[in-house]
């Protein structure tokens, strides 16, 4: 029985019955790549998600189709402000804090290397240690999407061997 035949007996023209076969492919790959790209987190160069999720901070990828009021350049210039820093990078992701519940929102993660890093000290150690010091790696500012409002920053280092002069 010939292809054609099958398609004659079922009332079904064999063009719209390959129409309807390749829309339903395409609507199951676009899903697969909309889920895909809904559980990529945003990433930053220099720091891994889990170094974030260290310091109680959550990113997600935005909505599917997210078109935010403030672009990634005004955000970017937002964080810098007037200070002497470089730029690392920018992302558009959902923020969350997780030490305060009330900031939750679409943000852009601004990534700066301040220049002239400095350090900042730690807590005390215990009595006869030394203080410990941390050099700055860079400063992150999470600038609102959709007012272009200052959310957060954190400052973030690493141990240093040394003390180091601001």
């Amino acid at each position: 029985m010939s292809t054609s035949s099958v398609f004659d007996r079922l009332g079904i023209r064999p063009i719209i019955a390959i129409g309807a076969v390749l829309g339903v492919l395409a609507l199951a790959l676009t899903g697969s790549l909309l889920a895909l790209r809904a559980s990529q987190a945003p990433r930053l160069p220099g720091i891994s998600n889990s170094q974030l999720l260290e310091g109680g901070i959550v990113l997600t990828a935005p909505p599917f189709a997210t078109f935010p009021k403030v672009s990634q350049a005004q955000a970017e210039n937002i964080a810098s402000g007037s200070s002497q820093t470089h730029v690392q990078g920018a992302v558009l992701a959902r923020f969350h804090f997780m030490a305060n519940s009330s900031i939750d929102c679409l943000c852009w993660v601004v990534s700066l290397r301040p220049s002239g890093l400095g350090g900042f000290s730690g807590p005390p150690g215990p009595p006869g240690s030394s203080q410990p010091t941390y050099a700055i790696r860079f400063e992150l500012v999470f600038v609102d999407a959709e007012t272009g409002h200052v959310t957060f920053s954190r400052v973030v280092g690493m141990p240093s061997d040394s003390p180091t002069s601001s």
